[in-house]
């Protein structure tokens, strides 16, 4: 049996065991501790993704001379490593970060992504690092910073993005800044860097900006005040690339007198139009700090007042103060040979300015500026003289079409008013005629409400029953007989109900009591009717239009021999209308 001692010793060896094992430190990596930190180093480990297992404690994560390619979201966290405050993945091939690749790394103060593809700032992924502090992005690919660069990254107190390709530093890009104290921007395709951006960085001490191709030029003097007004020297000199007569000097050490800008030239007239045999005058405006050499050029050659018999003249003017010069160039007496470009040159210690003026020459400038003018007012005259003479036939037709529209309704009004007296007198007189009728026989009188109009010439309508006795009921069974209107004969025909022949006699014993008291008006009338028109084209026949002779003989009673035919019409007049009556 082991002692106690063993046993202890056996304990410690395998608790040394245990804990060696729970590291999960990868063979290839190396863990270890280091200015008081745990640290794993996993250094060209041909690794493509973050290794997992690591310890949860680490806190200076090595991961250089890696191909990850692209950090995805998560990256860190399902690895469990959420207790890191350095990460350097630079030398790892990394193109892409994407948006949450950082999550829940909360401690990073550190963060190097140096020597990299990245095309752009990798903003989105930062905003995870609320309390980063170092941030390196040397030697990638990045062309602007834009605005919102380091928007989420507010508490950077060292910024290295040197030896890119930055040419633009865009407005608050850098100006957001304000705890940055080490900035680099070395290396890169910088011509000019607004002061503005660096004025807000109240605690930048150190600023590298050497290897820029920078222009020396006025609008540099700005940022050349600033840095002597903080006394703030870059660690390597900048030099300037332009102009050509400050090229290689540092420019912290120059004048104001040496910052300066180009000339600035202007065309008052970029195109002319002349008139062959006339004198032009071309101008050409120049701004400049200083004195500037002013130069006409045409294709290329310069051209002097001697020049071509002293056809061309060139007056100069200038005013120091406004910093403004005026060239006039005069061509006398231009013909189509002279049309073409000339060339306003301009040149002072800083440089150089070009602009261009075409001339075009022609005799026929005056006949087709006077066409055009004509050709403008016979045109619009034209439409106007149009638009007036289609609002007149329009506004005429409008005001006949109203008249005639207000007449055909005055006429439509009268003639329904005159229909309507001429029926209301017609009615009228037939009354007076059955009432006279009726009392001077037995016989009873039409119903002026039973009259049918025929159109048709061969059609004999029903109507319903003229007559009826107090008090009898109409019989439906019983036949309807007519009373016909002709074209050849006036007649009006009151039939007898009892027939002669077999049909009538069988009528007669089957209905008896529509065959008892019949009898039959028969009366001719040797002349043409009258006629009243009513408002639908349809005519009655005027009954009163008779002789009185006549009207004498219809009112007393007369006897007429029995008809032998059921249906005998009686023509009036040419209008083949049908008025049916019948007695019970």
């Amino acid at each position: 049996m082991p002692n106690e001692s063993q046993v202890l010793v056996l304990a410690v060896v395998w608790a040394w065991v245990a804990t060696t094992a729970s590291t999960g430190c990868p063979k290839i990596c190396e863990c270890k501790w280091r200015d008081g930190r745990e640290m794993v180093v996993c250094q060209k480990a041909n690794f493509i993704d973050v290794p997992r297992g690591l310890e949860s404690t680490t806190q200076v994560l090595d991961l250089r001379h890696n191909n990850l390619r692209i950090l995805p979201r998560d990256s860190f966290a399902y690895s469990g490593l959420l207790n890191l405050q350095k990460l350097w993945l630079n030398f790892c091939n990394i193109m892409w970060v994407e948006k949450g690749a950082f999550r829940e790394l909360t401690h990073v103060k550190e963060l190097d992504l140096s020597n990299n593809f990245l095309r752009d700032v990798p903003s989105g992924a930062l905003a995870d690092i609320a309390s980063l502090r170092e941030l390196r992005l040397a030697h990638n690919y990045l062309t602007v910073l834009s605005a919102t660069a380091f928007l989420f990254s507010l508490d950077l107190v060292e910024l290295d993005i040197s030896y890119n390709k930055i040419s633009k530093i865009e407005e608050r890009a850098l100006r957001v800044l304000g705890n940055l104290e080490i900035l680099n921007v070395a290396g890169n395709k910088i011509t000019f860097l607004n002061s503005t951006e660096l004025r807000p960085l109240q605690v930048l001490r150190v600023i590298g900006i050497d290897d820029n191709p920078w222009d020396c030029d006025c609008r540099l003097q700005q940022l050349s005040h600033w840095m002597r007004e903080r006394k703030l020297t870059a660690s390597t000199p900048p030099s300037c690339s332009h102009p050509s007569w400050l090229y290689g000097r540092d420019w912290q050490a120059l004048d104001d007198k040496h910052f300066l800008c180009g000339p600035h030239t202007m065309a008052a007239t970029p195109r002319i139009l002349a008139t062959d045999r006339d004198n032009v005058t071309l101008m050409c405006r120049v701004e400049s700090e200083v004195e500037v050499i002013i130069t006409w050029l045409v294709d290329e050659t310069p051209i002097l007042n001697t020049n071509m018999t002293h056809r061309y003249k060139v007056k100069q003017s200038g005013d120091p103060d406004r910093q403004l010069y005026v060239s006039n160039f005069t061509i006398l007496s231009v013909v189509r040979e002279d049309q073409g470009i000339y060339r306003c040159l301009a040149e002072n210690r800083a440089g150089t300015s070009v602009t261009d003026i075409m001339l075009q020459v022609s005799h026929e400038v005056v006949e087709v500026r006077s066409e055009n003018v004509e050709q403008l007012f016979m045109r619009r005259g034209l439409l106007g003289a149009v638009s007036i003479v289609l609002f007149l036939v329009f506004f005429t037709c409008s005001v006949m079409y109203c008249k005639a529209k207000d007449i055909r309704l005055q006429v439509s009004e009268d003639n329904s008013l005159r229909t309507t007296k001429l029926t209301k007198n017609l009615h009228e007189k037939l009354g007076e005629y059955n009432a006279g009728h009726d009392s001077n026989s037995n016989i009873q009188t039409h119903d002026t409400q039973s009259w049918v109009i025929c159109d048709s010439p061969g059609e004999n309508v029903q109507t319903s029953d003229l007559t009826m006795k107090s008090g009898q009921e109409p019989n439906k069974s019983s036949p309807k007989q007519p009373l016909l209107i002709g074209a050849a004969t006036s007649r009006v025909e009151i039939k007898k109900q009892e027939e002669t022949d077999t049909h009538t006699n069988t009528e007669y014993e089957m209905y008896p009591e529509r065959f008892n008291e019949e009898n039959v008006l028969y009366k001719e009338i040797n002349r043409h009717p009258s006629y009243s028109s009513l408002g639908n084209s349809l005519h009655f026949p005027d009954l009163l239009d008779l002789p009185k002779s006549h009207l004498s003989d219809l009112t007393e009673p007369q006897k007429c021999e029995p008809v032998q035919r059921p249906d005998e019409k009686l023509l009036l007049g040419t209008h083949r209308s049908c008025i049916s009556s019948r007695r019970l």
